[in-house]
C-alpha cells in the first residue's frame, strides 16, 4: 500500500430539464449519484435535478 490519499469527486455533472414537482419521479442513471436539487415555488413549482458520475483522484487531483 502506498499510503496515498484518494478522494471521490464528481466527474461529469448533468442537470435535468425542469419538471413539475407534484407527481414527479426521478431516478439517476446507472453509475451516477444525485448531487443537487433545484426547486422554486410550492408543490406545483418547477424542479430540476443535478446528477454526476464519480471518479477517484489523488491529492494532486490526478486519476
Amino acid at each position: 500500500m502506498t499510503g496515498k490519499k484518494f478522494y471521490i469527486v464528481p466527474n461529469r455533472r448533468t442537470v435535468t430539464s425542469e419538471m413539475k414537482e407534484s407527481g414527479s419521479y426521478f431516478l439517476c442513471p446507472t453509475n451516477a449519484v444525485m448531487t443537487g436539487r433545484y426547486h422554486s415555488g410550492d408543490e406545483n413549482g418547477q424542479t430540476q435535478y443535478e446528477y454526476a458520475t464519480l471518479k477517484a483522484v489523488d491529492e494532486e487531483e490526478m486519476p
